[in-house]
């Protein structure tokens, strides 16, 4: 059997590791890669930005030599201009000869992952103006950032205030965010609400409900035009969020009305011999039941692993996902799992949240801390739907026991009766999690069992 992957993403790369793990009988694997780079991590990039990580290349988490080792037909620089799904057939670019050639297959993985949304604004392809995703456009932003003083950073997402951090220690840095507050996709206004002060208490410039409608290239600095102010800066970074690049396979495989692949259970598209995995595809978010685009690296790996063990012959069903998350923001962190009561109103869920504010461990331990926890419930038959939680200390681990409780369809009832373990160290004896529950059930008035 021949199978042809399309990216070297994370997803794409995994993939392969599975194929050729699970294999009982000889798999053909070839990938293709119209870059040089191999698993790149583009989660790291702020990390790399602020220098808690000193060289870009540690953040590709394989080399195409450690595949090769493994049989596989690794070729980078090769670029896939079309896809025929009735015939099986790829057409590809060698980007060093510029030669064409056709190639076949009997199954295909589509891994070609997602890119920066470049939104319709005015002189946004200007040279000022940089977007941030992959290894080269990192590559062009730290050579740009030489001698830059005032950055402006168009968008409020995870990678907008990840930037913002990464870089106000040696720029002046302001943030627009066209939205009432931060994170809009991952916590409810309270707890995006300080997200923004710590930004504006090590010097982040916010503006909040303010969209950049232009930006105009004066030679020696760039002016901003935006829905409330004209500001000039030195350069502009904009991170409005990801599409799927899922254009190879348009009209011939069901898309969601932005583009990104559907697929069922066990990644195959509406074209049974072909997969997609990664960005360029929806999941089903389990907090909704509904196909949702969750770009996440957690995800894509958890997709590459199911669909090559389908193509192996194993029928292991994809269980969802909940977007769940983490940030870790001037040592704060931050985590979510599932839905935030903001988008369950949107969605016309009826739900109910509850917030508990007090120490994360036992109260005769030193340097305590308070922890902020706000969990989204459903009104009527009290499944969990999501959870929003902030402390100075590392609990964002709590996320993930929360995650799999939405994933599990559990209720309040449940969580608050979850057996946690108590150390001093770590928790009170009446765990976080088990009381916010507990204070859903008691304000709610009732039990569902």
């Amino acid at each position: 059997m021949k199978v042809i992957i399309i990216g070297a993403t994370i997803a794409g790369t995994t993939a392969v590791s599975q194929l050729i793990q699970s294999s009982n009988d000889h798999v053909d694997v070839t990938v293709y890669e119209r870059s040089t780079k191999v698993a790149f991590v583009d989660a790291g990039v702020p990390l790399f930005l602020s220098k808690k990580i000193k060289h870009l290349d540690s953040l590709a988490l394989s080399s195409a030599s450690d595949f090769t080792k493994l049989g596989v037909n690794m070729q980078l620089k090769h670029d896939v201009l079309k896809i025929d799904v009735q015939n099986h057939e790829v057409l590809v670019q060698d980007l060093d000869s510029n030669r064409q050639f056709m190639d076949t297959y009997d199954k295909l993985i589509l891994a070609t992952g997602s890119v920066v949304t470049v939104p319709p604004i005015i002189g946004v392809t200007s040279n000022k103006v940089k977007l941030v995703k992959n290894y080269d456009t990192t590559q062009e932003l730290v050579k740009t950032l030489v001698g830059m003083k005032s950055i402006a950073i168009a968008g409020g997402g995870y990678l907008g205030v990840e930037l913002a951090e990464a870089l106000c220690s040696e720029h002046d840095v302001t943030l627009y965010q066209s939205r009432k507050y931060l994170l809009n996709h991952y916590y409810d206004e309270p707890m995006a609400e300080t997200v923004c002060q710590l930004l504006t208490d090590h010097g982040v410039q916010v503006y909040l409900n303010d969209s950049v409608s232009s930006f105009v290239d004066h030679g020696d600095h760039l002016e901003i035009v935006s829905d409330n102010r004209k500001t000039s800066y030195d350069l502009a970074i904009v991170c409005t969020g990801f599409m799927p690049l899922s254009s190879l396979v348009r009209g011939q495989v069901k898309l969601d009305r932005r583009g990104a692949v559907i697929t069922n259970d066990f990644e195959q598209t509406s074209n049974h011999d072909v997969y997609a995995i990664g960005d360029v595809r929806t999941t089903r978010q389990n907090a909704t039941n509904q196909q949702q685009y969750l770009p996440q690296l957690t995800n894509a790996i958890r997709q590459a692993k199911i669909a090559a063990l389908h193509i192996n012959g194993y029928q292991l069903k994809d269980r969802g996902a909940q977007g769940t998350t983490a940030l870790s923001i001037f040592d704060t962190t931050y985590s979510s799992a599932g839905i935030t009561q903001r988008i369950a109103n949107k969605l016309n869920i009826p739900t109910k949240s509850v917030t508990y504010d007090g120490p994360y461990r036992a109260t005769f331990m030193k340097d305590n801390a308070n922890i902020l926890v706000t969990l989204v419930y459903h009104a009527d038959n009290h499944r969990v739907l999501g959870i929003q939680i902030r402390c100075p200390h590392d609990v964002t681990q709590a996320a993930n026991t929360v995650s799999l409780a939405i994933q599990n369809h559990n209720t309040i009832e449940d969580l608050a009766l979850t057996d946690m373990f108590f150390h001093p160290r770590y928790n009170r004896p009446v765990n976080f999690l088990n009381e916010v529950a507990m204070m859903a059930i008691e304000q709610d008035g009732k039990i569902v069992e």
